[in-house]
């Protein structure tokens, strides 16, 4: 290992990585790159970990800290993606059916409409031609990260929440039924609704990702400000009482949590600025699809003779097998995995990715999220991950006990290449300057398109200017400027702030490395 004394303000030796066992040597301009990153005053507490490797010849180009463990932040999303592929292929299909129990006479239902929910992550609210789904890029953000104080999450253009239930009530109603004459309800038993990890509360429904979106537009000074929301159910809806403020003025905007059927979206909105979007997770998500289907079926002029308030009368549940001895009658068929895959790494979607992990735990049997974490252990020893390098808390990688190595980290993204769904994984990371949270980094940069990786973070601060980055961390692939196939880990721990543009500042750094390994090699 090279030694090398760090500057004065960090005052203190600095190691700096070389090749481990490399045929070629490391360019000046790389180790330069490396050595100017790594010796700046504000990561004078900070752990490295680095390693680069040839796809195609195993040499390993760049090596520090291979076997420490880090905290991983949305990296993880990566196992949990390539976990449940590797059980389910990418062409696989969510199916949300719709049976009738009871018989129709004269067009009249005697008896009640059951919806399977499946786990389908977009339900139709991402769907473009083609079988694809549609994801925001930076600067717009995903709408699943408007709580979250992020600038810039928006309404995906094109998206509809309620588009999987109007094709399942158009199908409804050219089966022959015109009323029904009972109730509505959804079985959820495909897995137990699950709130044990940082994102929120995880169901097999989903009807808008389970938010309630609420965008607000500025009008005039001290007048409420323009509110839509969605998705428009009988269930909830938005109480706006917010103002519109001075040019320039900060946004105060808050939606609350429902309560009583109501949301309230309070605080204020500059003059001047673009729309504002402010969102809240639902409770008993269920509950929100049942409405939405009871919805739909009035809006293709079918009368339900039940409200489209209140809970999901899982009570009226018949049997599974029972249930499917019933008559179809509508169905939602998703777009293919990958698609999906593709837009939660893409967009690094938290719950999308514990959802995953619970379809995880469908796949080995059980209902309970929790065994879903054993199957991210058991694909990573069938992809040759070292053990003891990789621990997953959660899906998405919001637990701070999250845990990878550089070298579990390459020999996952290595070795996946060689699977049926290997292709889709590389295909569903961010591309460097081009699009997904990837899309404003590296714009000027020489290896702008030329490197594609899942990137994490994990950020705490006690006052707004104190505080730490417990972790920034990238995982991908990059093709080099002489042409070579290289895949990486790129991961920092434990960066104190005192102010929030130190986060900003890490991404930059981290770019400029890895823009000059992509240019050297």
């Amino acid at each position: 290992m090279k030694l090398v004394l760090g500057t004065a303000a960090a005052a203190a030796a600095m190691v700096v990585p070389t090749a481990a066992q490399a045929a070629t040597p490391i360019p000046p301009a790389v180790q330069s790159a490396i050595d100017t990153f790594q010796a700046k005053p504000a990561y004078e507490h900070t752990t490295f970990g680095l390693l680069v490797m040839d796809r195609d010849t195993d040499e390993v180009l760049l090596s520090q800290n291979t076997e420490k463990l880090f905290t991983t932040g949305s990296i993880m999303k990566t196992f949990t993606a390539s976990a449940l592929m590797s059980k389910l292929s990418p062409d696989y299909q969510f199916r949300t059916p719709v049976y009738r129990r009871g018989k129709v006479s004269r067009g009249t239902l005697k008896g009640n409409l059951v919806m399977v929910a499946s786990g389908d992550y977009a339900f139709g609210l991402r769907d473009q031609p083609g079988n694809t789904m549609g994801y925001n890029s930076t600067p717009d953000i995903d709408h699943s990260y408007a709580d979250t104080g992020l600038p810039g999450p928006t309404l995906l253009a094109g998206s509809n929440p309620l588009r999987a239930v109007n094709q399942i009530a158009a199908q409804i109603k050219k089966s022959g039924i015109k009323k029904v004459n009972g109730n509505v309800v959804v079985d959820d038993r495909l897995f137990q609704d699950y709130d044990g990890w940082p994102d929120g509360e995880i169901s097999p429904a989903w009807v808008n990702e389970n938010l309630i979106d609420a965008q607000a537009f500025p009008t005039s000074i001290g007048k409420p400000a323009k509110v839509v929301w969605r998705p428009k159910t009988a269930l909830y809806k938005v109480v706006n009482r917010t103002r519109t403020g001075p040019k320039g003025s900060s946004s105060t905007l808050a939606l609350s949590v429902p309560k009583n059927g109501q949301l309230i979206l309070s605080g204020r909105i500059p003059l001047g600025s673009g729309p504002i979007l402010s969102n809240a997770q639902v409770p008993g998500p269920s509950a929100l699809m049942r409405s939405a289907m009871i919805g739909a079926l009035r809006r293709q002029g079918i009368k339900v003779s039940v409200r489209a308030v209140g809970g999901n009368p899982r009570r009226l549940l018949p049997g599974k097998t029972v249930l499917k001895s019933g008559k179809q009658v509508g169905v939602y068929t998703s777009d293919p995995l990958s698609q999906t895959v593709k837009a939660i790494l893409k967009v690094s979607a938290n719950r999308g990715a514990d959802l995953l992990a619970c379809l995880l735990a469908v796949e080995s049997g059980s209902t309970d999220c929790e065994d879903g974490l054993a199957g991210i252990v058991e694909n990573n020893g069938a992809l040759g991950v070292p053990p003891n390098t990789t621990f997953a808390f959660d899906g998405a990688g919001s637990n701070d006990m999250d845990r990878t190595s550089p070298t579990g980290a390459v020999a996952l993204l290595d070795n996946v290449l060689g699977t049926s769904y290997g292709t889709d994984i590389y295909d569903g990371l961010p591309i460097l300057g081009v699009d997904g949270t990837f899309r404003e980094t590296g714009l000027d940069s020489p290896a702008k398109g030329m490197i594609r990786a899942k990137s994490g973070n994990r950020a705490g601060g006690i006052t707004s200017d104190y505080g730490i980055v417990g972790a920034q961390t990238r995982i991908g692939y990059m093709t080099t400027k002489s042409g070579r196939n290289l895949v990486y880990a790129d991961l920092v721990n434990n960066v104190p702030f005192t102010t929030p543009l130190v986060i900003f500042g890490i991404d930059t750094d981290m770019t400029t490395m890895e823009t000059a390994i992509q240019q050297g090699y």
